[in-house]
């Protein structure tokens, strides 16, 4: 069984006593909430109430998101299907794993609508890469969204040392 972490409610009330030596003391819980009055010490917020805002906002969906160009599922729903990414059109990169190493040519700059098409199988994916990251790293996004997602939530128990069901070990 995993320990409760202390949000705003404090596990235990105190006295203000010194413990014993080598021991625990404790604060005095009632003077702290009369010399620091804040919300956090009033009760008008609680830790239920935490754990169900903090929840919400990590299964919603992040609008006009710092960086990026449309909204952002925190339950990474339309996560890239990136073997289904391939060259269509100049621009495009090899393949979902690689950019086209492909140069625009002589005379035409930067221009992404001159870089020709990549050679034939170029980034193709078949094994894992050799990167210091967990995983074999030639998961898709798409189909490793869903259990990302359903990954335990602030107020969950977790257990030192013991990974949670689904994580892969």
């Amino acid at each position: 069984m995993g320990s409760k972490q202390t949000m705003v409610e404090p596990a235990t009330e105190g006295d203000g006593s010194l413990g014993i030596k080598n021991g625990y003391s404790t604060s005095n819980t009632e003077l702290l909430k009369e010399l620091f009055p804040s919300p956090l010490t009033t009760g008008n917020i609680s830790d239920a109430g935490l754990i169900t805002q903090y929840n919400a906002l990590l299964n919603g969906v992040v609008f006009n998101g710092y960086q990026f160009d449309k909204d952002v599922s925190m339950t990474f729903t339309g996560s890239p299907n990136i073997p289904g990414i391939t060259y269509e059109e100049p621009g495009d990169p090899a393949s979902g794993y690689v950019p086209n190493p492909m140069s625009p040519g002589a005379g035409n700059g930067v221009d992404p609508t001159a870089v020709p098409k990549p050679p034939e199988g170029y980034g193709a994916m078949s094994t894992a890469s050799d990167t210091p990251f967990v995983g074999n790293n030639i998961e898709n996004p798409g189909s490793t969204s869903k259990s990302i997602s359903e990954a335990p939530k602030i107020g969950d128990s977790l257990i030192k040392g013991h990974s949670y069901a689904g994580s892969g070990e």
